[in-house]
Order: C-alpha cells, then sequence, then structure tokens
C-alpha cells in the first residue's frame, strides 16, 4: 500500500511540473530533472529512513539530497560550475552523510571513519580550486597519503570490534 502512495505522489508532481513547463513557469532540462529529482528522492529516502527501525536509508537519502543542492547551487550560480567542486561535493556529501547516519543511528564507528575518509579525499579538490594548491599537487597528495585510509580503516575496525566485545560481554 506503502508503494502506491509514493507512486500517486511521483505522478501528482510531475502532472504539476508539465502543467508548469506548459505555460513556461518551469523549463525542465535534464540538468533540472537530474537535480531535483536527486533532492527530491533523496528526501524521500531520508524521511522514510527516519522511520525505519536500523535508519535504513537515511545515508543515501542525506547524500543524494546534499549533493543535489549543491548541483542546485552550480546550476544556479551561487557557486561556480566547476569539475572540481562537483567532485569536492560529491565525496563530501558522502562523507557528511556517513556522520548524519552515524549520529541518528549510532550504529557503527565504521561510518565515522569512511565519513572522515570521503571528506578528507574531497577537500584537495576544494583547494585546488580555489588555488591553494596546484593541480599537480593533488597527484602527489593522494600518493604519498593514501596509506592514512588503511590506518583509518584499521582503526574503525578495531575500536567497532572492542565496542562489540564490550557489548557482548555485559
Amino acid at each position: 500500500m506503502q508503494s502506491g502512495r509514493i507512486a500517486g505522489w511521483i505522478l501528482i508532481i510531475v502532472g504539476i511540473l508539465i502543467i508548469l513547463y506548459n505555460y513556461d513557469i518551469v523549463y525542465l532540462t535534464t540538468g533540472n530533472i537530474l537535480t531535483f529529482g536527486l533532492i527530491g528522492l533523496g528526501l524521500i529516502s531520508f524521511i522514510k529512513g527516519l522511520t525505519h527501525a536500523q535508519r535504513k536509508g537515511v545515508l543515501i537519502g542525506s547524500f543524494m539530497t546534499l549533493f543535489g543542492i549543491s548541483l542546485l547551487f552550480m546550476k544556479y550560480r551561487f557557486i561556480p560550475i566547476d569539475g572540481d567542486l562537483a567532485t569536492s561535493a560529491f565525496f563530501i556529501s558522502l562523507g557528511v552523510g556517513n556522520f548524519i547516519y552515524f549520529a541518528l543511528s549510532r550504529n557503527s564507528v565504521n561510518n565515522i571513519v569512511f565519513g572522515a575518509i570521503f571528506i578528507m579525499i574531497g577537500i584537495p579538490f576544494f583547494l585546488k580550486h580555489y588555488y591553494y594548491i596546484p593541480h599537480w599537487q593533488i597527484r602527489e597528495i593522494f600518493s604519498t597519503y593514501w596509506p592514512v585510509i588503511l590506518i583509518l580503516i584499521g582503526l574503525g575496525m578495531v575500536v567497532e570490534s572492542g565496542l562489540k566485545r564490550m557489548k557482548d560481554s555485559s
């Protein structure tokens, strides 16, 4: 029954958008459809995840919403359109999504670890766009510091194992 209600809302929204397009109020380009679709699906997934016991859907929903909003900001020139900023927005949105999921579920320390990793991957692209680091230095940063990712994953596994052992013993 739930899927019928969601499908109904999708049809209502699509119908309204087509009417607005026919009156030249909204322009249905591929970019608009993808951007607003990403935000809409993200919000639906996030809200649905909030009602789920294990918070399934919160991570993907928050990521899709945040990344969609960053694409929307690029589309309307609030932030410049740039491949480096889009890459940065992708990874930082994924990292923040992991943090949001951990804050709402408190299930796994690995969400903090992967959130930090994704944000650390996104920051050099952000800095490159604003010329704080030259483009050739990104390769050097990743080739030098990629073992930090292994260390963080290992640290997350050790902490997760310790927390699970403490939970089982009590």
